[in-house]
Parts: structure tokens; sequence; C-alpha cells
């Protein structure tokens, strides 16, 4: 288990974060497909590839693309958060959450860094990372076939205590809260302009 939470810094755990908690609340409840289940396992690589498109849990990468003496290197920064919600690219419908073919985020996902592969700047535990949400995914709904299924595990094991009983209570749909990130635009700036305005700011 440590070997899974630590690989990858936090993005594993992330996205398992998000894979178990999506379907819970109303905000799940609204935007998921009607009907969708944990349980069935066939939705597992689109559903993880739309959390990491929708809520990407790394939202930029810098790296300097060398030029092998031929031109200046130049620092360049991909805007992972932004580009994996890009309306031109992923068309109107691009804020949404959907199960969308695995074609489309094969040719147009960058949750990996792709666009940084020449200088080897791009995730290098790209499939291991996959691999790992995979294999915890399947092996949770394995444990709660016993249970009826995800939901009703959910029903057993989500429960807060109620102050003024002592008891326990189911958590409500309600009760979980989704954290919808936004990219905003942005302008880079060169150097000495951004160390002239952080001077200003002080």
């Amino acid at each position: 288990m440590d070997a899974l939470l630590f690989a990858g810094g936090v993005s594993i755990p992330t996205v398992l974060g998000y894979c178990l908690a999506i379907p819970r609340p109303k905000w799940g409840e609204t935007n998921l497909p009607p009907n969708f289940s944990l349980d069935d396992t066939n939705t597992h690589a689109a559903y993880v590839l739309d959390i990491i498109r929708r809520f990407a849990p790394v939202s930029g990468l810098a790296f300097t693309e060398r030029s092998a003496g031929k031109a200046s290197c130049r620092r360049v920064f991909l805007d992972i958060l932004a580009a994996q919600r890009d309306k031109a690219v992923w068309g109107e419908d691009a804020d949404a959450f959907r199960l969308r073919p695995l074609a489309d985020y094969h040719k147009f996902s960058v949750g990996f860094a792709e666009p940084a592969t020449p200088n080897s700047h791009s995730c290098p535990g790209k499939y291991f990372g996959l691999a790992s949400v995979f294999a915890f995914l399947k092996a949770y709904v394995r444990t709660a076939r016993p249970y009826g299924g995800v939901a009703k595990l959910w029903e057993k094991f989500s429960t807060d205590i109620n102050e003024n009983t002592g008891l326990r209570s189911a958590l409500q749909p309600s009760d979980v809260t989704v954290n919808c990130f936004t990219a905003s635009s942005f302008a880079l700036l060169p150097k000495h302009e951004a160390i002239s305005l952080h001077d200003k700011s002080r």
C-alpha cells in the first residue's frame, strides 16, 4: 500500500480519491452518465482518463527545450490544467465530465505531459500509474461484491458520528464536496517584467 500511495508523488492517491469520491455526492449524480456504477469494470478506463482530464492531478510543467547548439534553448510551460479542458481540442463540452471514446484520450490528452517527450520530461511512470489505479479499482470492486456492490459498501462504512447522540449515521451525498478546479487565463512574462511586478507587490 505504501508503494502505491507514494509512487508518483501525490498523483496516484489524488486520482484514486476522485475515482472513489465522484460517484457519491450530488455532483456525481448530476454529471455522471445515468446508472453509472464503479461495479462495471468495463467503464473504468474511460472513467479514470476523464478524471485525469477533468481534475488534472498535475496542473502544469515547466521544462527547457534544448536546441543542441542549433539555436537558443527556450523555457516552455505546459499548462496541463487548461489544455485538458481546451474546447478547441475536446469540443464545446470540454468542461463536462463524460466517458469519451478511449481513442480521444490517446489522441488529445496531455495529462502526462506528453508534449515534453522529446526532452524526456514527460511522466516516466505513466503506464505504471494507470495500471496501479486500474488494479486498485478492480480490487475495490471485488471487495465490495459480498456487500452487494460499491454503493452498499459506501452505506456500510461511510458513516459519521452524531455529536448529540454519539451514534454513527450514514454520510449523505450532500456531505461530500467535489473540488472542481477551474483553469484561469494567464500570460507568461519576460523574467525582468515578472521580477518588477513581484517587487511592486511587496
